[in-house]
């Protein structure tokens, strides 16, 4: 049997809005305090969508001269981009003005490993200002009776010498640091980072 509804007929959804403040009340509440759950509570004060996991973190400061187009000073045609002596107002060559020419000191320059001062810490320190004394026992440091048991002195100053690092503010800081989490096996360091 062949039914005309199908050919002329068509199906509608029935919408129903029903009026009524206490319902409408109790559907806004019941939102709001699911709402205010996941929003306020889950979210943000749980923090519910991180997962927190304890990080361990290195850091390394070093220093390193200034190089011409920042090159790898372990490359073999790497050069130093230094300054000359007669650019730098401490060193005797400066040929400007100073402000106070008896202040000038010998210049030499230095890379970073003789500049450098290992604190045996993971801080980075240069020399600026290098003053070196040669000394050795006093002979006459000899404690006796004759003395009184005593030592007058227990060394001798045989010279001393003292100049600037030259360019020593020209040199680079580089600040190396990694980080890992030992529970997902994160690990990154500043060499495999982008940027």
């Amino acid at each position: 049997m062949y039914s005309h509804k199908g050919l002329n007929g068509f199906s509608t959804k029935k919408e129903v809005f029903i009026v009524q403040p206490t319902l409408c009340s109790c559907s806004i509440l019941l939102k709001s305090c699911v709402g205010m759950y996941v929003l306020g509570y889950q979210l943000l004060m749980n923090n519910g969508y991180m997962k927190f996991h304890q990080l361990s973190t290195m850091h390394h400061p070093r220093i390193a001269v200034p190089t011409v187009n920042q090159c790898d000073m372990m490359d073999d045609d790497c050069e130093t981009s230094f300054r000359t002596l007669t650019e730098l107002s401490y060193c005797p060559e400066f040929h400007g003005q100073c402000a106070d020419n008896n202040s000038r000191t010998e210049c030499r320059y230095m890379d970073h490993l003789a500049a450098g001062v290992n604190t045996g810490d993971d801080n980075a320190m240069v020399a600026t200002h290098i003053h070196m004394i040669w000394q050795k026992a006093s002979e006459k440091c000899q404690p006796s009776a004759r003395n009184g048991y005593s030592c007058n002195k227990t060394f001798r100053t045989d010279k001393t010498d003292h100049f600037y690092v030259a360019d020593v503010e020209n040199f680079w800081l580089i600040l190396n640091h990694a980080i890992a989490e030992k529970e997902t096996g994160i690990k990154m360091s500043v060499e495999k980072a982008a940027g």
